[in-house]
C-alpha cells in the first residue's frame, strides 16, 4: 500500500514520515482540506491540525447529541432541566417554562443533524475522491497492458 492511502486509511501521523511534497499533496486532496505551506514539515503539521479540528467536531457534535437526549428525557420525566442562567421547573403550572425548553432541545436537535450531515458530506467527498482516484489508476493500467498488447 503506497503512502497516501495508508494515511488517508489509517489517519495516523506516523504515516506521514518520509511523504514527499507530492505525496503530501495528495493527501490534502484526498481528505478534504487545504494547506498553506509549502515545505514538507509545515504541510505535515498542518494536514494533523486541520484532521483533528475535524475529528473534535464531530465529537462535539456527539456530545450536543447526548446532552439532547438526556434533556428531552428529564423534561418526558418532568424534572427539573438546567438552561443555563436559571432552572425551570418543567410543571403544569409552567407551561411557557417548558415550552422553552422545548424550543431549545429542538433547536440542539436541529444543530446536532448540520453536524453529522456536513461530517458525512465530508466523508463522502473523500471516498468519492478515492473511487476517482482508483478509477484513475485502473484506467492507467488499462492503457499500459493496451500499449503492451500493441507493442507485442
Amino acid at each position: 500500500m503506497d503512502k497516501v492511502q495508508a494515511f488517508v486509511e489509517s489517519g495516523k501521523p506516523e504515516d506521514l514520515e518520509g511523504c514527499t511534497r507530492e505525496e503530501l499533496k495528495q493527501i490534502v486532496g484526498k481528505c478534504g482540506i487545504r494547506v498553506k505551506a509549502s515545505k514538507v514539515a509545515g504541510m505535515k503539521d498542518e494536514i494533523l491540525r486541520q484532521l483533528r479540528a475535524k475529528s473534535e467536531a464531530a465529537e462535539q457534535g456527539a456530545q450536543k447529541g447526548a446532552e439532547v437526549e438526556r434533556r428531552t428525557m428529564a423534561l418526558e420525566q418532568g424534572e427539573t432541566v438546567p438552561t443555563g442562567k436559571v432552572e425551570v421547573r418543567t410543571s403544569d403550572e409552567n407551561e411557557v417554562g417548558k415550552e422553552k425548553e422545548k424550543t431549545r432541545i429542538r433547536e440542539l436537535e436541529l444543530e446536532q443533524e448540520k453536524e453529522k450531515e456536513k461530517t458525512r458530506l465530508e466523508v463522502e467527498k473523500v471516498k468519492t475522491r478515492l473511487e476517482v482516484e482508483k478509477e484513475k489508476e485502473r484506467t492507467k493500467q488499462m492503457q499500459i497492458e493496451a500499449n503492451r498488447t500493441l507493442a507485442e
